[in-house]
């Protein structure tokens, strides 16, 4: 003979088992609340009462809310159809602080322009600004039998500081 703990445990585990897959709204509601015991419409009742999560920092115990994070890009241009230069500065925030920070280059030239890009570097990185440098030579060359010639060249860079509260600025240099 089974013991009457036994088969209240067994039909709560079924309530909790049919209300995890969406079927305790029939179930429950079609037998009488006098069939259940008090234990089991206990538990029907906060089944249906929505959860309240609260994540909380292990170490202090003090509720954490995970920061939202936002992007922004900034670019500057140099040039024309014939020879350009684009420096493009994307960078990820929190409002408080600096999550990330890219310096993409873009060059391009028709001959006998000439529009390289050199690389980026960053120079400086806290978790407030990220600063950061785009270099790039334009110049102009000739056609010779040997093959292209560069008679003209000139350094540029680019000079961008982004911040953790969204603000970025950049310009040229030479």
């Amino acid at each position: 003979m089974t013991k009457p703990h036994v088969l209240s445990r067994i039909a709560l585990a079924t309530i909790t088992a049919a209300t995890l897959t969406g079927a305790v709204a029939t179930s429950a509601s079609a037998a009488p609340a006098s069939d259940l015991t008090a234990e089991q419409q206990a538990t029907i009742k906060a089944l249906n009462t929505p959860a309240k999560v609260q994540r909380q920092a292990e170490s202090s115990g003090a509720s954490v809310t995970p920061a939202a994070t936002y992007g922004a890009r900034l670019s500057l241009y140099r040039g024309s159809v014939l020879m350009w230069a684009r420096d493009t500065m994307t960078w990820y925030y929190t409002g408080s602080s600096m999550v990330s920070s890219y310096l993409g280059q873009e060059a391009g030239y028709i001959f006998p322009n000439v529009s390289q890009a050199k690389g980026t570097a960053r120079y400086y990185a806290s978790s407030w600004t990220h600063a950061q440098v785009g270099r790039y030579t334009i110049g102009a060359g000739v056609l010779t039998p040997w093959g292209a010639a560069t008679v003209y060249a000139q350094d540029y860079s680019t000079d961008w500081h982004v911040y953790g509260n969204g603000a970025g600025n950049g310009r040229w240099n030479n």
